[in-house]
């Protein structure tokens, strides 16, 4: 597990024989993204940004699931646009890795 200065990113982990990328956002969310080059890994660790890097190369860009409530990325994206538009509010978005700052 990587763990380096971010203020999105707490830490990530990448198993490169099933190209799976999980990452730990400071908020405490856990993704996994699946089928993630080790290119794209090694984008991430040697980012002076990781924030802007993973917004630029990793989200919206792989499949992804939510780990810590088993959740897919595209349900939470469905379920965020029903409630938004059920009550007008401004779409949100999801994203994130861990690292201390």
């Amino acid at each position: 597990m990587l763990h380096m200065p971010s203020r999105v990113i707490r830490n990530w982990q990448y198993d490169p024989g099933h190209g799976w990328l999980d990452i730990t956002f400071v908020s405490g969310r856990r993704y996994r993204y699946f089928d993630v080059p080790v290119s794209i890994e090694q984008d991430l660790a040697g980012a002076a940004s990781k924030g802007a890097t993973f917004n630029r190369a990793i989200r919206n860009r792989y499949r992804c699931e939510r780990l810590d409530r088993l959740e897919t990325c595209r349900s939470r994206r469905r379920r965020l646009d029903a409630r938004d538009e059920s009550n007008g509010s401004p779409q949100r978005g999801i994203g994130s890795r861990d690292t201390a700052t």
